[in-house]
């Protein structure tokens, strides 16, 4: 049985997208291989809009449930992955940056990279845009993460 609490140890995936995941110029060349400078960290951590947290997957569930539902996600074309403890490792200012926490309700072994360090009123309201200081503070401690991640593993088909 997987345990609700998340190890500093464990293995933690996130999902990279083609294009979403990327920088710009890379975008243009859809499905093209790649290498991690082509990764854009923003892009490859940031919640989707309207969220403050980013899905990922707890790879303790096996290869097999981790790749099954990695090719679950659209565009899927890699993942990139990092402990729990790196993650519980960076700091934004003096606060801790982000926290990994089991999202079970999802499916077995979803987990939510969570913002600890952002309170919930930084982020933009309905119909708002997000404001520079947030968009450069999540940019920093989004890069902070991806340099202490392995390289990104393409999903088999």
């Amino acid at each position: 049985m997987l345990p609700i609490e998340i190890g500093a140890d464990e293995q933690i995936a996130r999902v990279l997208r083609d294009p979403q995941g990327f920088t710009s110029r890379r975008r243009r060349h859809v499905g093209e291989p790649f290498t991690r400078a082509d990764v854009n960290p923003w892009q490859l951590f940031r919640p989707h809009h309207r969220e403050r947290d980013s899905s990922v997957i707890r790879t303790r569930i096996g290869e097999e449930e981790t790749l099954r539902h990695a090719r679950n996600i659209p565009d899927a074309v890699a993942m990139v992955t990092f402990t729990a403890g790196i993650a519980r490792s960076v700091r934004c200012g003096i606060a801790q940056a982000f926290e990994v926490v089991d999202d079970r309700e999802v499916f077995l072994g979803h987990a939510n990279l969570t913002l600890p360090c952002v309170s919930a009123d930084e982020f933009p309201g309905e119909g708002e845009t997000m404001n520079d200081d947030l968009r450069d503070k999540l940019r920093g401690i989004y890069s902070e993460l991806f340099d202490y991640c392995d390289a990104p593993a393409l999903i088999p088909a």
